[in-house]
């Protein structure tokens, strides 16, 4: 028996379907353990929508948790693959674009401004032990959000922090032109300890 998360007024699953939102937050768990890459990309566009539909702050937490728990997967990296198995490749290079989808879709939401409805400033993001193999957190603001990076791993391609800012009570820390390079680990010495808890 599916647990009630959503009202009838917040179904995201077609009439023709017969099965309201409490049916498809399962399933866009389960889809995030499926290999297919176009299942992964839709169980993480249907948790991002049903982040920004969720009638209550602790529910959008939740489906950010799952993506973030995504993130948080062991991965191994393009560097550390065989070199001569194309299949692990290919596999890798669909998992990365997952992976990559998950981040711009935090960093789209980030940029939001606060009072917009789809907004997830205010919302926490556990990235900690996360590899990241590339992307963009440009222009992210982080205000009234705890984020963790605690050991997470930088390699393979870059990933931007240009203008981001993360807001510690009253005052902010704007990153002008981060850029981490391949093989930087994150340490509680590289970020300010107030952005790391």
């Amino acid at each position: 028996m599916p647990c009630t998360l959503f009202s009838s007024t917040h179904n995201r699953a077609p009439a023709s379907s017969g099965r309201s939102s409490p049916a498809i937050v399962p399933d866009c768990a389960f889809s995030m353990n499926v290999e297919a890459a176009y299942q992964l990309f839709g169980g993480v566009h249907a948790l991002a929508g049903l982040a920004d539909d969720a009638p209550t702050r602790a529910l959008r937490q939740t489906c950010i948790d799952v993506l973030c728990a995504y993130l948080r997967l062991p991965y191994t990296a393009e560097p550390d693959l065989p070199a001569d198995d194309a299949e692990a490749r290919h596999a890798y290079r669909a998992l990365r674009e997952v992976r990559h989808t998950v981040i711009r879709l935090i960093r789209d939401h980030l940029r939001l401004p606060s009072e917009h409805p789809h907004s997830w400033q205010g919302q926490d993001f556990g990235l900690t032990e996360v590899t990241f193999d590339g992307g963009d957190f440009s222009g992210a603001k982080f205000r009234d959000s705890r984020v963790t990076f605690d050991g997470a791993q930088f390699c393979g391609s870059r990933v931007t922090f240009a203008d981001a800012q993360f807001f510690l009570g009253s005052s902010s820390w704007l990153i002008r032109t981060l850029t981490v390079a391949c093989g930087w680990p994150v340490t509680r010495a590289s970020w300010p300890t107030s952005v790391l808890r």
